[in-house]
């Protein structure tokens, strides 16, 4: 029963990220991930506040750090990732993502971590189930230092091309109840954005967000 709950759990968050891209694969790697800590602090989206903070730095890592077992190579990765929460219907929910660069644009690589209520439980995996992870990927266009404009990939508009033909990248779709996600590698996913990152097509206004820094406070741009 438990693990039918779960597979449940996931199709209904597939379906409803279809107007947005899914990906099984992340398009942030070891290889290519960068960091701008501009991105840290509070975030106001619509009247709904949410805070950013590096990994390490979060409250997140702070609750499962005792539990996890790192290698060098992992600290150095999870170093340069991101950790996103807002509180919604006195729920909080947890999201990491990095970011990379690619054509003078940078793309943020967003996946759900939890959900919990107010004593911290989990309220969609309560008994450690997992659905499968996830990714979705959006643009990142600063309009000052307080002000970021998100666009996330059009996730109609790409299916309707690949399903056509006209675009050609790995992916699986299941008519009857209609999701559909890229399966392609990381490299293939950044070969895509080279390509069409640049295209106003994919990219979709009904996903776009406009956040507002609340704190207006300037953080220092890395390389």
């Amino acid at each position: 029963m438990k693990s039918i709950v779960h597979f449940i759990f996931f199709f209904i968050i597939l379906v409803q990220l279809n107007s947005c891209l899914t990906t099984m694969q992340p398009l942030v790697t070891d290889e290519n991930i960068i960091t701008d800590d501009r991105v840290t602090g509070t975030w106001i989206d619509s009247g709904r506040e949410i805070t950013v903070q590096k990994f390490f730095n979060s409250k997140f890592y702070q609750s499962v750090k005792s539990d996890m077992r790192l290698s060098v190579a992992d600290s150095l990765f999870l170093m340069k990732y991101y950790i996103a929460n807002y509180t919604q219907s006195d729920l909080e929910y947890w999201w990491a993502f990095g970011l990379m660069r690619i054509n003078k644009q940078v793309y943020l690589n967003l996946f759900a971590l939890k959900c919990t209520d107010n004593e911290n439980n989990e309220v969609y995996f309560p008994y450690g189930g997992r659905a499968l992870e996830t990714y979705s990927i959006a643009k990142l266009e600063w309009k000052g230092n307080d002000l970021i404009s998100v666009h996330f990939l059009n996730g109609d508009w790409i299916k309707k091309m690949i399903l056509a033909g006209n675009i050609r990248i790995k992916y699986e779709y299941d008519p009857l109840f209609g999701s559909f996600a890229i399966t392609a590698s990381s490299e293939e996913l950044e070969q895509f954005l080279q390509k069409y990152g640049n295209d106003k097509r994919i990219y979709s206004d009904e996903y776009t967000r406009t956040i507002t820094r609340k704190d207006k406070l300037y953080v220092t741009k890395n390389n």
